[in-house]
């Protein structure tokens, strides 16, 4: 017979997995609908309210939904000031599942995670074996919880666990640290929650001790968002420091209302006790009261709360050219996220070219440093993100045309150093600088006009970029009458020079059609 204690870590060791898994399942199947949500709602303080309640509920998980958020507003897709609505409302959806923790379904739980579980290692299409995910996750948090019970119940009625619990949470103060702990360790205020709540009903806590518990879980949270938020500026870390105060709100004034009923009037544990006996239930009307109260009160002063964020934390300044400003390691928990910014940091990277005459020792061209660096920044993001086995099917597929796109564009600045070399053999002649000015202006605003379309690819655009490269286009025929060497220059090996150019302006133009013809492929559209 396994010991109490042995029993009760256990099912902590279970319901940490099930938290865990559960949060990512939802992730995978809830971020597209939220992304797409998000950008049709955020016109309405209203309907992104409610985006938030929802998807809280969904994806249980405050911080999950801030930093997709956080991919979104990095990409432009939406402002920041449009999503705090949402921020602020799904630490109330979130409340959702402790309300699951207090039914009586723990004879099916065997079923749920067995089956679950089977289906789970058996799927194999990505969609449903999220699906399967989501139902074993929950099964092993009832399970855990469930465990935890009945190790605790022998437990609670030793004398020297009552005497610890006595002196650790004896004083609301201590009660309250330990609330943020319990959050910070489970790196979830909702699990913590439903851990202070499966306890409470076996005795362990009385309805005043798990009522701090939880109030300072909400602050406990913060500890995993500030190890998330390394590196992230401006605008991006407003919405992670948005979601800390709230939960900083949260804290104080439920922390506030508590000392006021100690002090003899009535109001929160009160209102419960009034609604039910149910000492869990009472603990989950206090979860969903200690989000709901800082919600109310914080949305009407949300036009406060941005210009705050604003002025304590500016948009970001240009850093270094070869740094990254859209890709980031936080994005690597939302597969779509990531995908769209690494998309615009691709064509951060193309636009970085620029043609103009460039003279070196021994004829090689050099790559900016900068256009390198970005570049393998770039290729590591990509080999992380296929690392994290989250992918599915379509984005699988999506990021293998974007590590092509990357190649392709590195080919690019190859075939771009060539012409800038062929540039700067020609003199000093009126007509040798026409021609340097022509193919300048020209190629620049060929990829000037990539760089767009692949900052976001569309059908139309791709046709228009495909047909500004055909071999026998207007854009050649133009650049190929400039390049006339009989007309450029009558020295012999002048015009050696000015027919390489014409070769190399041929290699720029041939690989940005080939690239166009992968953002074809993004775009979905066939060529």
């Amino acid at each position: 017979m396994p010991s109490p204690l042995s029993t009760l870590v256990l099912g902590l060791g279970l319901f940490f997995l099930g938290i865990q898994l559960i949060g990512m399942s939802l992730r995978q199947l809830t971020g597209p609908s939220f992304r797409t949500l998000v950008q049709r709602t955020t016109h309405s303080r209203l309907l992104a309210s409610l985006v938030g309640l929802v998807f809280g509920a969904l994806m249980q998980s405050a911080t999950a939904v801030t930093f997709i958020l956080v991919g979104m507003a990095s990409s432009g897709l939406i402002a920041t000031s449009a999503a705090l609505p949402i921020v602020v409302w799904c630490n109330v959806g979130l409340t959702a599942l402790a309300f699951v923790t207090t039914l009586n379904i723990h004879p099916l739980v065997a079923w749920l995670v067995g089956g679950s579980g089977v289906a789970w290692g058996v799927v194999r299409r990505t969609r449903r074996r999220a699906e399967a995910g989501v139902l074993l996750g929950l099964g092993l948090i009832l399970f855990g919880l469930d465990t935890m019970t009945r190790g605790v119940a022998p437990l609670a009625a030793t004398p020297w666990f009552r005497h610890m619990l006595g002196t650790g949470l004896g004083h609301p103060l201590a009660s309250f640290g330990a609330g943020i702990a319990a959050a910070a360790l489970l790196q979830s205020n909702a699990g913590a929650s439903m851990l202070v709540i499966t306890l409470a009903g076996s005795g362990v806590f009385s309805l005043h001790q798990g009522a701090l518990l939880i109030y300072g879980s909400n602050l406990g949270a913060i500890v995993l968002r500030t190890v998330l938020a390394i590196g992230l500026h401006g605008r991006s870390l407003r919405l992670v420091r948005m979601e800390d105060l709230f939960c900083v709100t949260s804290g104080l004034l439920m922390l506030g209302l508590d000392l006021l009923e100690s002090a003899g009037m009535p109001l929160v544990r009160a209102g419960v006790v009034g609604v039910t006996s149910d000492v869990r239930l009472q603990l989950a009307l206090v979860f969903l009261l200690s989000n709901l109260l800082p919600a109310l009160a914080l949305t009407p002063a949300l036009g406060w709360c941005s210009s705050l964020l604003h002025r304590l934390i500016p948009d970001e300044t240009a850093g270094t050219p070869g740094a990254p400003r859209y890709v980031t390691p936080q994005a690597l928990g939302d597969p779509g996220t990531a995908l769209l910014l690494l998309e615009k940091e691709l064509a951060r990277l193309l636009g970085m070219l620029k043609v103009a005459p460039e003279h070196s020792e021994g004829g090689e061209h050099q790559p900016d440093p900068a256009f390198v660096e970005l570049g393998l920044t770039i290729e590591r993001f990509a080999a992380s993100l296929a690392a994290t086995g989250g992918l599915s099917e379509a984005e699988a597929g999506r990021l293998q045309s974007l590590r092509g796109a990357l190649s392709t564009i590195r080919h690019v600045e190859d075939a771009v150093g060539d012409v800038c070399i062929a540039l700067g053999r020609l003199g000093d002649s009126p007509a040798e600088g026409a021609v340097v000015q022509a193919v300048a202006a020209a190629l620049d605003g060929l990829v000037h006009d990539a760089a767009a379309v692949a900052d976001a690819p569309t059908p139309e655009g791709v046709t228009t970029l495909l047909e500004r490269t055909r071999k026998r286009g207007d854009l050649l025929a133009g650049l190929r009458e400039h390049v006339d060497p009989e007309r450029v220059t009558s020295a012999a090996s002048s015009r050696l020079h000015v027919v390489a150019l014409l070769n190399d302006v041929e290699v720029v133009v041939w690989m940005v059609r080939r690239l166009a013809k992968t953002l074809a492929m993004l775009a979905g559209h066939s060529t």
